[in-house]
């Protein structure tokens, strides 16, 4: 059956074809309507039925909702507890508009947490999970600057049992490594990299890059468990088993020591790898006791 136009208060496009679908939302509805909650609710809920093929018109309606309840300054209702859990998923939390309006004040809480935190050892929940994959996803300049923080995330994230986090950051990932800026370092130590061209990772095989604190100073090269085992130290753990290259535009191996890789003393504020300082050197007192 084809209809050049029809109105419906609800529906479920799940199944529907979308090729020369153009749909709009009538919003008349919405004037004194004594159950606001459950009509946004059908709203939102008839949105996300839409087939993933249909990944822009969902976000754009998204939005156009989103839009009007900003126009009659409608909040503090219930329906954005739905929404948020909705929205606060691809494609439409990739929008800013969006974002702004079921996260109000999130953004500058967490870019806060990510200041304070960006070169300290991070132990990051479920939601900070989602939030910073999203928010690096939105802004990858962000990702630089915030290296050892992006790569603890990464790396805890695609630890998480939660496939979807996995999938979102193991993709946010291949999209920093192969980067202009980025992928030229993988290529410098190709010979490290058994796993650079396949669709998963494993604890073992996971390849980072850590930024040193200095402007173009020394980069580390570590697997995923070396370092889960340097933030997580034992007596056994090996210090001294990193891979250093003087800079990410010189990528030649050079030798430094542990106290001026990480003792704060020995550059400035933050030692290079400062990710590292407090647990080198809580190990470094239970051995030798300086």
């Amino acid at each position: 059956v084809m209809f050049d136009h029809v109105r419906i208060s609800t529906g479920n496009f799940k199944d529907c074809i979308t090729e020369q679908l153009e749909l709009t939302i009538d919003y008349s509805d919405i004037f004194g309507n004594e159950d606001l909650d459950g009509y946004i609710n059908n709203i939102i809920k008839m949105i996300d039925t839409l087939p993933d093929n249909a990944m822009i018109l969902k976000s754009v309606l998204a939005v156009k909702l989103v839009m009007q309840l900003k126009i009659l300054n409608i909040v503090n209702k219930n329906f954005i507890e739905n929404m948020k859990k909705t929205f606060s998923h691809c494609p439409y939390i990739k929008d800013p508009i969006i974002r702004s309006y079921i996260h109000s004040g999130e953004d500058n809480k967490f870019d806060d947490f990510m200041r304070q935190h960006r070169f300290s050892k991070v132990d990051f929940d479920t939601q900070q999970m989602i939030h910073f994959i999203n928010r690096f996803n939105m802004n990858k300049g962000l990702i630089d600057k915030n290296n050892n923080f992006f790569i603890q995330l990464i790396d805890q994230a695609l630890r998480s049992t939660d496939d979807m986090i996995k999938a979102n950051a193991w993709y946010l990932y291949k999209e920093w490594i192969r980067s202009d800026d980025v992928s030229p370092l993988f290529i410098e130590i190709e010979d490290n990299l058994r796993t650079f061209n396949t669709n998963e990772l494993t604890r073992k095989d996971n390849i980072f890059i850590l930024f040193s604190s200095a402007d173009d100073g020394p980069v580390m090269v570590v697997s995923s468990q070396r370092l889960h085992d340097m933030l997580n130290p034992t007596k056994d753990t090996n210090w001294n088993s990193t891979c250093i290259y003087k800079s990410r535009h010189k990528m030649l191996p050079i030798n430094l020591t542990q106290e001026t890789l990480f003792s704060s003393k020995s550059h400035g504020k933050y030692a290079l790898f400062p990710i590292f300082t407090a647990s080198w050197r809580a190990t470094r007192i239970k051995n030798i006791g300086i």
